[in-house]
This record gives structure tokens, C-alpha cells and sequence, in this order.
């Protein structure tokens, strides 16, 4: 579909086409000058800049992969010194024949300073981001730090920091 002016004209029907090698499929004049990319993973990672020119790519935890991550807001989420990752997504403009990729509803990723993530879901931290997120920002008020998440083609989500409760103690207080 992405290359009918030379699929259409050669191939009638996909069985015709399908199981085919690249240069089967094409001429070599038409490869000539084709750059050649390579996949090596689909999973979405972390990539640590080792310094030198050097990199460690690391895959991010299961709930990660359950859709397609469009943005990331990176910040010390849970004051521990640590950097964590608040990460949306989804992406429903994909072709019927692909269907939507619509699982995701938010993640948060608590960075323990060393590259190794711990999983918080909607259901533990309140910051649940539906539909196709696009975009995650972190804006200071005057009195609170607010998340906003835009989303495509809806309204933008605002998230408050939940007040800690505190920790009552039976001994110390009167109820």
C-alpha cells in the first residue's frame, strides 16, 4: 500500500507478491539507492548513555508494552532523590487492518537511580490517562506541582498531588 505506483503495476493480487523476497519484488536499478534499516527489538527501553560513544539499552517492565508510548514526562515523582518516568500513550489512527492500539491507560515507572524501574498502575497511584495521550507536562503553581496530559482530539487531563495522609497513631492521639 505504501509503494502502489510499482506493487500495482507489477502485482495483481498479494498471493502473487506474498513470501517474496525484496529483490524478487524489486529491480536493482529501483535498489540502487535504498538505505538499508534494521530492526533489532520492538520492545519500548530505556537507552543509558554509558559515555564514550557507548549505550545500554534495557527493556522497560510488561506494562510498558501494552500499547504504543507516545510521551514521557521524566521528574522525581515520589521525592525519593530518583528520577521516574510518567509515561502515556495509545494511538487510534492506525488503518482497520491493524486495528487500534488502545490498552494503555498511564504508567508511572519509579527510577531507583541505577536504571531498574518499579511498575506503579493507575489503580496505585491515581493517574490514570485516558485516551490517545500525545503529550505530558509537569507545570508549577503556586501552591502544587499539576501534571497535564493532552490528549488527541479530547479535552486535557489535570492531575493534583495527592495529599500524604497522616499516619495516625494510637497511642499519641485522641480519636
Amino acid at each position: 500500500k505504501q509503494m502502489p505506483g510499482i506493487i500495482n503495476k507489477r502485482f495483481v493480487e498479494y498471493k502473487e507478491f506474498a513470501g517474496k523476497t525484496v529483490t524478487e519484488i524489486f529491480k536493482s536499478e529501483e535498489l540502487a539507492d535504498a538505505e538499508i534499516k534494521e530492526i533489532n527489538t520492538f520492545e519500548s527501553v530505556y537507552v543509558e548513555n554509558l559515555g564514550d560513544h557507548k549505550f545500554k539499552l534495557k527493556p522497560l517492565p510488561a506494562y510498558a508494552q501494552v500499547s504504543k508510548i507516545m510521551s514521557i514526562l521524566v521528574q522525581d515523582v515520589n521525592s525519593d532523590g530518583n528520577l521516574d518516568a510518567i509515561i502515556g500513550g495509545n494511538y487510534d489512527g492506525a488503518s482497520m487492518y491493524h486495528a487500534r492500539y488502545d490498552a494503555f491507560f498511564g504508567l508511572t515507572l519509579l527510577g531507583d537511580g541505577k536504571g531498574n524501574f518499579k511498575t506503579s498502575i493507575p489503580t496505585q497511584n491515581g493517574l490514570l490517562i485516558d485516551g490517545d495521550c500525545r503529550d505530558i507536562k509537569s507545570v508549577k503553581t503556586e501552591t502544587e506541582n499539576l501534571i497535564l496530559a493532552s490528549r488527541n482530539n479530547n479535552s486535557i487531563q489535570i492531575f493534583k498531588p495527592l495529599k500524604k495522609a497522616r499516619k495516625r497513631h494510637l497511642n499519641s492521639c485522641q480519636e
